[in-house]
């Protein structure tokens, strides 16, 4: 850690860079990866120097002024963390296997785009060519605004993770058509839905993700419902649903994500009593996941028609009274576990409970408290 650091350059920019680098600087013009971290005081590259950028404005010309930044040509990779006060972030004119920013301002990333896209030379957006961004702790970030989310079209892996500012990324959503990953956590402010958004679209802007594998919803305190456009995801495999209380329901057409394998629904029951019936649809379902339902009373009885279902786990619902009759079709059934549900631990009991010829052909059994 570098407690004191405030300048990465002890110089003043005018006598490292020449007048005619002014607006940006090359440095290792071989290096692919960057990494800052801990440097809490850290504000920037040279103390602050403004160069003057002019752009075209139908007959006059527009002056914007920008902090002299440094380039990395060829940078791939760049992490800053923890790093609270910085007011600049390098030109990275080609970043193409990932973003990482922890606990840093939104600003100084939004003024690196304005910059490069202002910048004579510039020919494409720094973020055309990235494959993943991790965002951490980023407190005054509200949005992916359009104007540089429209050029993330080589985008896999999002990862928004504790932004209480976020609101929504509907708007963002239509450009994001390479996107794979999807893991939004602990967002206070997050709707699958901005408040702009017409509530008879309910979200139709996701429909675009149409290659979207995984998508994580957790501990979103706001989220009341899921946004429809995901119907239409035919490619989701993976749906994490967890820790978000106000969620109302699930819907039904969660039946046409007829690809999905692996569904957690978490803590999420305080407004949650059943599971819809349309989950009999989900033929390639290998996992099921439920936690903490403590207003479900029964399951599905279509739930046996989940043929690939592999791995059955139901944790703390106390209310839940008995298996469906039907368990005994579930052939691809490997393990099924039973944590803290008292009605269902004395109904599986071996032998003797009444749910027990349901499940004896389940090789792997875990009953908890036994």
């Amino acid at each position: 850690m570098m407690d004191d650091l405030e300048y990465i350059s002890a110089g003043d920019i005018s006598e490292e860079v020449p007048t005619s680098s002014i607006v940006s600087r090359t440095f290792f013009p071989s290096l692919k990866s960057l990494t800052i971290e801990y440097c809490r005081k850290l504000k920037g590259w040279w103390r602050r120097r403004d160069f003057v950028v002019s752009t075209p404005d139908h007959d006059h010309s527009h002056h914007q002024y920008y902090p002299s930044l440094p380039s990395f040509p060829c940078l791939s990779f760049l992490l800053i963390s923890e790093c609270p006060n910085l007011t600049f972030m390098p030109l990275f004119p080609y970043l193409e296997e990932q973003l990482y920013l922890d606990n840093v301002s939104w600003k100084p990333l939004q003024q690196t785009m304005t910059m490069a896209s202002s910048l004579p030379s510039s020919s494409s957006s720094p973020l055309s060519r990235l494959k993943s961004m991790f965002l951490r702790s980023i407190k005054d970030m509200e949005s992916l605004p359009n104007e540089w989310a429209s050029n993330l079209n080589f985008l896999k892996n999002l990862v928004i993770i504790n932004c209480p500012g976020l609101s929504s990324l509907s708007r963002a959503m239509q450009y994001l058509t390479s996107l794979e990953e999807l893991w939004i956590t602990n967002c206070d402010n997050f709707k699958s839905l901005s408040d702009i958004d017409d509530d008879d679209d309910g979200g139709m802007e996701w429909r675009h993700l149409n290659c979207l594998q995984s998508l994580r919803f957790e501990s979103l305190i706001k989220l009341e419902s899921l946004p429809v456009g995901l119907q239409h995801v035919a490619t989701l495999q993976k749906l994490i649903i967890s820790a978000c209380p106000n969620l109302i329901s699930l819907p039904e057409w969660i039946c046409e994500l007829t690809l999905l394998e692996h569904l957690v629904i978490a803590r999420c029951a305080s407004k949650l009593t059943s599971i819809p019936a349309g989950i009999s649809c989900l033929t390639s379902l290998r996992v099921l996941t439920i936690v903490d339902f403590p207003n479900l009373m029964t399951l599905p009885e279509s739930i046996c028609n989940l043929t690939s279902l592999e791995e059955l786990e139901i944790v703390r619902c106390p209310n839940l009274t008995a298996l469906p009759d039907g368990m005994h079709y579930l052939k691809s059934l490997q393990k099924l576990r039973i944590v803290n549900c008292p009605c269902l631990k004395k109904r599986c009991k071996k032998e003797i409970g009444e749910d027990w010829p349901k499940i004896t052909h389940v090789p792997y059994l875990s009953i908890y408290p036994r």
